[in-house]
C-alpha cells in the first residue's frame, strides 16, 4: 500500500537538506501534532520516522508522551465516527531510542455497538517498546446517566499571572550564585531548550511567582530544611505525601486541528510532562534528588469529555500516592479553566535514589551552613522524637 501521513503536518526536521538527530529535531520549533506524525504503511501498520523522535535533556530514553500520542492516532485510524477514545492503557516495555524507525501495528480487538477497542505494539529496531490497549466509545446522548466529578482544587493564579517554566530555570540559573557553576550551565542550556508546550507551575522550586514575572525567594527551599530538603527519604510520613503534589498549567505553543484525535493525542503528550517528577518533591524536587534511575513504567489515561480541547489552557493537578519499594505511583487531574475535568492520567515509575540520595548544587561554603543546619535539626528531632542521631545518613 502506498504510504500516506495521517493529518497532514510535515516530515522530520532537515539542515542543510539532510535530516537531524532526533534530539536535536526534537527541539525544533515545531508544533506537538508535527511531533506525533505516523505514516500509514499498510493497512494496520504505521511508521515514526527516527528524525522526529525526541529525547529529552539528561534522560536516556524517547519521551514516553510522544510515543503515546503516536500509538494513539494509529489506533484510532480504523475507528469510524462517532467513536472517540475513552481510556487508554500503555506498558513501557523497553527504552527507545532516536536511532530508527518506530513501526505501529494495530490489531482490531472489538468492535462493539458501544465500544470498539484497539491494541497496538511499538517496535524499533526489533524490539517492543510499547503496548497499549486503546477504547474507543460512541458517548451516550439522550440517555439519562449519573453526572458528577471531583471539583477543580483551588488556585491562587490563573496562567497569564505566572512565570513559565524556562523563565524560572533561565532566571535560576542567571541569578542564583549559590549554585555549581556546572549546575548553573546545565540549567541555562535546559531553558533555552524549546519544547512545544507552554508550561506554568504555579508553585515550584521554592520560588514565589507574581505577576509577568517572578518574585524570587532564593533560599526557600534550602531554609526549610526541615520540610523540603532533608526528609527521611526511608520512612514513609503523612508529611511526606503531602509534600508530594505539584500543579501546572499547560497548553500548546501552537493552536491543534480541528479532529478529536489530534486533540487527545496532543493531550496524551502532555500528560506526561512532569507527572513522575511529583514523586520527588519530597526528597527535594527532580534537581536535588540524586537519581541514577527514573523511568515510567506505564501510563494510563482516562478522557472523560469526547470533545476535549488541548489548545486552551488546562490545569494539572498531580500527586504522588505512594512511593514504596522504588516504585512510585502518581496521578494527574485534568481541569479546564472552568472546573471541569476532562482527563486523568496514571503513571507508576521507577525511582532508584542514589548513595547519598542528595546531590551537591551548591557551592562549599553554603553546603557547610546547610549540613550545619541539619545537624541542629536532627539533633532537635532527637530531642523530642527520640530518633537516633544518625537518621539523617538515610536521606
Amino acid at each position: 500500500m502506498k504510504s500516506s501521513t495521517l493529518f497532514s503536518m510535515g516530515s522530520g526536521a532537515k539542515e542543510n537538506g539532510k535530516h537531524i538527530s532526533g534530539d536535536a529535531a526534537g527541539h525544533r520549533r515545531r508544533t506537538v501534532e508535527e511531533l506525533l506524525v505516523v505514516r500509514k504503511t499498510d493497512t494496520h501498520v504505521f511508521v515514526a520516522d527516527a528524525e522526529d523522535l525526541w529525547i529529552p535533556r539528561g534522560a536516556k530514553g524517547l519521551f514516553g508522551g510522544q510515543v503515546i500520542g503516536q500509538a494513539l492516532i494509529a489506533a484510532a485510524e480504523s475507528v469510524p465516527s462517532p467513536y472517540s477514545a475513552s481510556s487508554v492503557h500503555c506498558y513501557f516495555v523497553s527504552r527507545g531510542d532516536t536511532r530508527g524507525d518506530i513501526t505501529y501495528q494495530v490489531e482490531s480487538i472489538r468492535n462493539g455497538s458501544s465500544f470498539h477497542t484497539r491494541s497496538v505494539e511499538g517496535r524499533q529496531n526489533g524490539n517492543v517498546i510499547l503496548k497499549m490497549m486503546a477504547q474507543f466509545h460512541a458517548f451516550e446522548k439522550g440517555s439519562p446517566y449519573l453526572t458528577y466529578s471531583q471539583p477543580m482544587p483551588e488556585v491562587e493564579y490563573q496562567p497569564e499571572e505566572l512565570a513559565s517554566y524556562e523563565t524560572i530555570v533561565a532566571r535560576i540559573a542567571s541569578e542564583d550564585d549559590t549554585l555549581l557553576a556546572s549546575f548553573r550551565e546545565f540549567l541555562r542550556k535546559y531553558s533555552g531548550d524549546y519544547l512545544p508546550v507552554d508550561r506554568r507551575p504555579v508553585a515550584d522550586f521554592g520560588l514565589i511567582q507574581r505577576g509577568d514575572g517572578i518574585q524570587e525567594n532564593k533560599k526557600a527551599r534550602l531554609r526549610d530544611t526541615t520540610k523540603r530538603v532533608w526528609p527521611s527519604v526511608d520512612k514513609p510520613s503523612d508529611e511526606m505525601y503531602r509534600m508530594a503534589t505539584r500543579q501546572f498549567w499547560l497548553r500548546p505553543r501552537n493552536g491543534v486541528s480541528t479532529n478529536k484525535t489530534a486533540h487527545k493525542s496532543v493531550l496524551a503528550y502532555m500528560s506526561d510532562l512532569n507527572i513522575l517528577a511529583t514523586a520527588l518533591e519530597p526528597a527535594g524536587g527532580l534537581y536535588y534528588a540524586n537519581i541514577p534511575a527514573l523511568t515510567s513504567l506505564d501510563h494510563t489515561l482516562y478522557f472523560h469529555e469526547p470533545n476535549v480541547r488541548a489548545d486552551e489552557w488546562l490545569l494539572f493537578d498531580m500527586k504522588c500516592l505512594i512511593s514504596s519499594h522504588a516504585r512510585a505511583l502518581c496521578v494527574s487531574q485534568i481541569f479546564t479553566r472552568d472546573g471541569i475535568l476532562v482527563c486523568t492520567a496514571i503513571q507508576e515509575g521507577l525511582i532508584r535514589l542514589g548513595n547519598p540520595p542528595m546531590r551537591v548544587l551548591h557551592k562549599p561554603s553554603l553546603e557547610i551552613s546547610l549540613n550545619r543546619e541539619r545537624k541542629d535539626h536532627n539533633n532537635s528531632n532527637d530531642d523530642v522524637h527520640h530518633q537516633p542521631t544518625n537518621s539523617s545518613s538515610k536521606l
